[in-house]
């Protein structure tokens, strides 16, 4: 994955000066991007609550699933389900109201796959971005000295959304 040696590399940063900073940076864009394609890069263990809705279906959050550890209904172990882990999903009928505890793990690296290159390179652009403008200058008027826009609220550039759009998993 990302780590900050690469990307220091990547920012062409030559000193320890901004380490903490980077790091920090670093830890949000990958926390970022995972969010905004609902899964993990590396493969991480996951543990879903849910309300049940009196359906069939269970659509586990983060993909790709590479196994379901265990699920339970008001606590206790359930085993009459069947899985499509290919798309996130558990079938048996869910009791309404019920509460439903799913521990699985999902992840890229799971299946022996290196983290997308589209996904390391949306990192690193990410970080890129929120590096070089600390500020959140988001829009800039100077004829006349005029008008500033600021957004610091450390959203994914529209780029770095167009990047991870193939990977991006839909959640229902």
């Amino acid at each position: 994955m990302v780590t900050l040696e690469k990307l220091k590399n990547y920012l062409k940063v030559d000193n320890t000066d901004c380490d903490d900073t980077l790091q920090m940076l670093l830890d949000a864009a990958v926390r970022k991007t995972q969010d905004y394609c609902s899964t993990y890069w590396e493969e991480t263990l996951v543990t879903e609550t849910r309300v049940g809705d009196g359906k069939t279906v269970l659509h586990l959050y983060r993909l790709p699933v590479v196994e379901v550890d265990s699920v339970l209904i008001n606590g206790e172990l359930v085993e009459d389900y069947t899985e499509r882990l290919s798309i996130g999903r558990l079938y048996r009928a869910w009791p309404s109201g019920a509460e439903i505890t799913v521990t699985y793990s999902a992840g890229f690296a799971a299946y022996g796959e290196d983290v997308p290159p589209e996904a390391e390179a949306a990192i690193y652009q990410t970080v890129a971005a929120w590096y070089n403008n600390p500020t959140g200058v988001q829009n800039e008027n100077v004829s006349g000295v005029g008008s500033v826009t600021y957004d610091i609220s450390y959203e994914l550039p529209l780029e770095v959304k167009q990047k991870l759009a193939s990977l991006r998993q839909r959640v229902l």
